[in-house]
């Protein structure tokens, strides 16, 4: 199931409920980390990928092109979330960072270099 909207996302009914606590935190942190790029410029859009039970990730793209995928995982120490960029290209980084704005500001480097 892939949605563009994520004021509209939602954990599928059919996941199990043990995972279903978790995967609320990390698509409510995707939400606002995806809320947070859509508001840097109209070029932006992201979409939501179940990939399968208990795993969620954002796709990011800006002007059509897929740019980044962010994850967000509950760890021990708190919320992570983990970034690739550019996806899929000979210069693809890992990052990994605690706060919306510090992904923004990998995003809006990630774009100045592309």
């Amino acid at each position: 199931m892939k949605n563009t909207n994520p004021d509209t996302w939602q954990i599928p009914p059919s996941w199990h409920h043990d995972i279903e606590l978790q995967a609320t935190l990390e698509l409510q942190a995707l939400r606002k980390i995806s809320q947070a790029v859509l508001d840097l410029s109209s070029d932006f859009s992201v979409e939501l990928d179940l990939i399968e039970p208990g795993y969620l990730k954002v796709n990011v793209f800006h002007k059509q092109t897929r740019l980044a995928e962010v994850y967000a995982n509950i760890e021990a120490t708190g919320l992570v979330y983990t970034l690739y960029a550019p996806i899929e290209d000979a210069r693809e980084e890992e990052f990994h960072f605690r706060t919306v704005d510090e992904g923004v500001d990998i995003l809006k480097k990630a774009v100045s270099r592309t």
